[in-house]
């Protein structure tokens, strides 16, 4: 203990972290900050124990997908059969599917080699389908068979795996023994608690480091360091919506054609099978234009807004405490946040640095996993617990790890004059069905 404290136990900056809704009543005014991707993530329960440092999801093909047309060898002819050649790999239709095109044409699949695929109309006086172009749409939306014949072969459907590493992120803070006597003290449950101010604000800082990370780190590959020590990097939000997810460019004319980019890109969520509600992690920029297009518009709707994506009690109350703005518009709940962390002067918002005018489209609750059906949040942050666990009130697994040395550290470790703190945390992105996500700028 300090002296001059002893009626005051000294509490670690990580349980200040995980009791802020609650310990920090009297010292939320000292951090008038905006709550971080890290905070919304912690706050709506989305951070998952992770047992290894590489982890691993699957998401299933699609049970449906339309065909591209490559190369049809002649008009078709009323009642007569016809080959239609796909690209390879499109689709994979069966004998007894019936195709049917964007012009209305409905035929059935006769015969399939390799990806020629010959269709037969399924009206006699009509034909298998109008003159296709090249890269024409087709879809096999059901099947038909004679009475007494066998049944054809099943589909194999396949599943894509996707990876994401745990990556170490670390910071450190040294405290002066002048800096040291600035210390914030709070009571809790009966008891008498103080932490020091500098060191809280160096944790507010390892955490904003940990929110760039999610939102722009790229996952690394045969990646060491100067001693030859394997480093791992974990993929953000940036750049796995870009491999993988919606990516269209919001256009900012007019507001009529903002409004008209942000409905084809809102119906590329659709045709992805998106859910009907997302988080909006906005920059500075792009939510500055979104205030001035919803408030000339009459399609949103206020009322009936859903706020399952904050978890349970108060959820509405929590989307407000943690910033966010809700709407809703084109089938959608959207619920907004500007992202301090897009709009850093000295970082993000740099000269020729795109992300003051970025959207990064999250979709909310959570989807049924096969085989074991278990309902998983569709983003959240996967992390190793902390070998050891320094903070004075033991409250379930930690994700972050803190050092404190020197004189004056709560137990002193050597006769200088210096407090220094060091953390660590191991943690990275899950994405369960990327293609539901996306990202979009002005």
């Amino acid at each position: 203990m300090i002296q001059g404290q002893m009626d005051y136990q000294y509490v670690s900056t990580l349980d200040v972290d995980l009791k802020q809704r609650e310990l920090l009543k009297n010292v939320l005014d000292l951090y008038d900050e905006e709550a971080s991707i890290v905070d919304v993530m912690e706050q709506t329960g989305r951070y998952v124990v992770s047992a290894d440092k590489e982890f691993s999801f699957w998401v299933n093909e699609r049970k449906h997908s339309a065909g591209t047309v490559n190369a049809i060898e002649a008009a078709p002819v009323a009642g007569a059969t016809t080959v239609v050649a796909l690209t390879g790999g499109s689709v994979k239709p069966r004998v007894t599917d019936i195709m049917l095109t964007a012009g209305g044409y409905r035929s059935l699949v006769t015969a399939v080699s390799g990806n020629d695929v010959t269709v037969k109309p399924l009206n006699s006086a009509a034909i298998a389908h109008e003159a296709l172009a090249v890269n024409d749409k087709v879809i096999f939306f059901s099947n038909a068979y004679a009475e007494g014949t066998g049944v054809e072969r099943g589909y194999n459907y396949g599943i894509t795996k996707y990876t994401n590493n745990i990556q170490i992120i670390k910071g450190n803070y040294s405290v002066t023994d002048l800096e040291v006597k600035t210390k914030v003290e709070v009571e809790f449950e009966g008891k008498n608690y103080y932490f020091i101010k500098g060191v809280n604000d160096m944790f507010l800082r390892f955490k904003m480091d940990i929110a760039y990370t999610h939102l722009l780190g790229e996952k690394s590959a045969s990646l060491t360091d100067d001693g030859g020590a394997t480093v791992y990097t974990t993929q953000g939000l940036e750049k796995a919506i870009r491999g993988n997810g919606v990516v269209l460019p919001l256009d900012t004319s007019t507001f009529t054609t903002f409004r008209d980019t942000f409905k084809t890109f809102n119906r590329g969520l659709d045709q992805a099978r998106g859910p009907r509600e997302y988080w909006q992690w906005a920059g500075a920029d792009m939510d500055n234009y979104i205030d001035d297009w919803l408030g000339q518009l009459t399609e949103t709707i206020n009322g009936g807004i859903n706020y399952n994506s904050f978890g349970t009690g108060d959820s509405k109350k929590k989307s407000i405490d943690l910033g966010f703005n809700s709407y809703r518009i084109y089938g959608r709940t959207h619920h907004k946040k500007r992202i301090d962390a897009l709009d850093n002067p000295e970082l993000t918002a740099a000269a020729g640095f795109p992300y003051p005018d970025m959207l990064f489209m999250i979709p909310t609750g959570k989807v049924k996993c096969e085989g074991t059906k278990e309902m998983k949040e569709r983003f959240r942050i996967r992390y190793i617990e902390s070998v050891a666990d320094r903070r004075v009130m033991q409250e379930g697994p930690t994700k972050y790890h803190e050092i404190l040395t020197g004189g004056l550290a709560p137990v002193p470790t050597n006769n200088q004059m210096t407090l220094d703190v060091s953390y660590a945390t191991w943690q990275g992105p899950e994405y369960l069905g990327l293609e539901h996500f996306g990202i979009t700028t002005l």
